[in-house]
C-alpha cells in the first residue's frame, strides 16, 4: 500500500530534513569536486611520453625474401614469436610498426633483432639486379608511461581510499544503534558500497604491482573495480524496484537482478584475465590483433548492457508512476535519479577522452584499408593500458568517490532520529 511504503523507512534519513538550499549547495560542492579533478587531470601532463634518444645500435642486414605480387608491400617476420605484418611504404617513407611492449621492465638493457623479409632476391632476374627496397634509416621510438602519472595515480588512489574509509566509518557508526531490519534500502546498499569503494580505490595488493612480474595483481585490481561497478548497478535496480515492493524475497526480488548484473560482470572478469595474462606473457600482444575476441566480448557486454538499461528504465517509470505523488518517496526518487544521471554523464565524458589521445602508431590510409580487409581493427595499435589520458583517470575516480560520499551524507540518520 502507498501509505505503508511511504512510512517504511524506520530510520529517518538526513535527506528528509534537508532544505532546497542545502541540496543545491550539495550539488554545487559535487560540481566543484568534479571540476577540480578535471583540472588536475589536464594539468598533470601526458600519460605517455616518447623518447627518441634511447641508446640503440642498429646493424642493417639483407635477407632473402619474396616480394608480394603486384604490390610494394614488405612482409616481415618477428622472432621468436613468429607473426607476419604488412608494411606499406609510400614516397620512400614506411608506416610505423608496433614492435614490442614490456610489462614490467625487469632489466636495464634489452636486445631486439628485427629482420625485414623481402628486401631483395625474390627469384626474378629484375630483382637480382635491382634491390626491392633500400633501407636508408630506421628510427626507433621508445614510448613509456609518464612517471608523474604513476605518482599521481598512487597519491590520488590513496587519498580517495582515505576519504572512502573515513566515510565508511562515520556512516556505519551513525547506524550502529539501529537494528539492521530498521535500515532503509538506501542505507543497506550504501553500507555495502562504501567497503567496495575502498577496494575500488586501492586493493590490498596494489603496491605489489610495482615489485612483481605476476599478472594476478593487475587482474585483481580489475576484478575489484568491476565488482564495485556491478554492485552499483545492482543498487540502482534494487532501489527503484524496492521502493514499491513490500515483500523482497531472495528468489523473486534479488535473484533475477543478480543474474542481470552477474552476466556482464563474469564476462568482464574473464576478458580481464585473458587480456592481462597475454599482456604480461606475450611481448607482441595487442588487442588490435585479436579482433574476434574483442568483437564477441563487446557484443556480449552491449547485449547485457541493453537488457540492463531497458529493465532500469522500466523500473524508474513504474516507480515515478506509483510513488511520484508521495512527498518522501518523490524526494528519494528525484535525488537518486539526479545524482545517478550526473554520474553517468561524467563517466561518459571521461570515456570520450579515450578518443582524444595522441596516437602511438601512425599509419597510412592504405594500411587501414588493408587491415579492414583482413578483419582487424580500423584504428592503429595503441598501448594496452587501462587509461589513455590523465583527465580520464581523474574524472572517473573523482566522480565515483564524490557520488558515494554524497550518498553516505544524505542517507545517514538525521540528528533527530531516535536511538533505541
Amino acid at each position: 500500500m502507498p501509505v505503508r511504503r511511504d512510512i517504511e523507512a524506520c530510520v529517518p534519513m538526513r535527506l528528509y530534513g534537508m532544505t532546497r538550499s542545502q541540496l543545491a549547495a550539495l550539488f554545487c560542492i559535487l560540481a566543484i569536486v568534479v571540476t577540480i579533478t578535471l583540472l588536475v587531470g589536464l594539468k598533470a601532463g601526458l600519460l605517455f611520453k616518447v623518447n627518441v634518444t634511447v641508446e640503440i645500435q642498429v646493424h642493417p642486414e639483407t635477407f632473402n625474401a619474396k616480394k608480394l605480387e603486384n604490390t610494394n608491400e614488405l612482409v616481415f617476420l618477428m622472432s621468436p614469436i613468429h607473426r607476419s605484418t604488412v608494411l606499406n611504404c609510400i614516397e620512400a617513407v614506411c608506416d610505423e610498426l608496433f614492435l614490442v611492449h614490456l610489462i614490467p621492465i625487469d632489466y636495464t638493457r634489452y636486445v631486439f633483432t628485427v629482420q625485414f623479409d623481402g628486401l631483395a632476391n625474390s627469384g626474378s632476374q629484375w630483382e637480382v639486379d635491382h634491390q626491392l627496397l633500400h633501407v636508408i634509416d630506421v628510427e626507433f621510438h621508445f614510448h613509456y608511461c609518464n612517471p608523474q602519472f604513476t605518482y599521481l595515480e598512487l597519491i590520488s588512489r590513496f587519498v580517495c581510499f582515505t576519504f572512502s574509509e573515513v566515510s565508511a566509518v562515520l556512516f556505519l557508526s551513525s547506524l550502529r544503534n539501529f537494528a539492521l531490519r530498521d535500515w532503509t534500502l538506501e542505507q543497506k546498499y550504501t553500507a555495502l558500497l562504501l567497503p567496495l569503494l575502498m577496494l575500488f580505490n586501492t586493493d590490498p595488493l596494489l603496491p605489489m604491482r610495482y615489485f612483481t612480474s605476476s599478472w594476478i595483481v593487475q587482474w585483481l585490481d580489475n576484478v575489484f573495480q568491476a565488482t564495485f561497478t556491478a554492485a552499483l548497478l545492482l543498487f540502482w535496480i534494487c532501489l527503484f524496484h524496492g521502493m514499491r515492493a513490500v515483500r523482497r524475497t531472495v528468489c523473486d526480488f534479488y535473484l533475477p537482478k543478480m543474474v542481470i548484473v552477474a552476466a556482464p560482470w563474469l564476462t568482464f572478469v574473464w576478458f580481464a584475465a585473458w587480456s592481462t595474462q597475454n599482456q604480461y606473457k606475450d611481448v607482441k600482444f595487442n588487442l588490435s590483433l585479436d579482433i574476434r575476441t574483442m568483437m564477441y566480448t563487446g557484443a556480449m557486454l552491449i547485449c547485457f548492457g541493453l537488457i540492463y538499461v531497458v529493465v532500469l528504465l522500466i523500473l524508474i517509470f513504474h516507480a515515478f508512476a506509483e510513488l511520484g505523488w508521495l512527498a518522501y518517496n518523490s524526494l528519494r526518487l528525484k535525488i537518486l535519479v539526479s545524482l545517478s544521471s550526473l554520474l553517468v554523464v561524467i563517466v561518459c565524458l571521461a570515456i570520450g577522452f579515450r578518443f582524444i589521445f595522441w596516437n602511438v602508431i601512425k599509419i597510412s590510409n592504405s594500411t587501414l584499408d588493408q587491415q579492414r580487409k583482413t578483419v582487424r581493427l580500423d584504428s592503429p595499435a595503441v598501448f594496452n593500458y587501462r587509461y589513455r589520458s590523465t583527465a580520464e583517470f581523474s574524472l572517473v575516480y573523482g566522480i565515483v568517490n564524490a557520488y558515494v560520499v554524497v550518498l553516505a551524507i544524505i542517507y545517514s540518520p538525521s540528528r533527530r532520529a531516535v536511538h533505541g
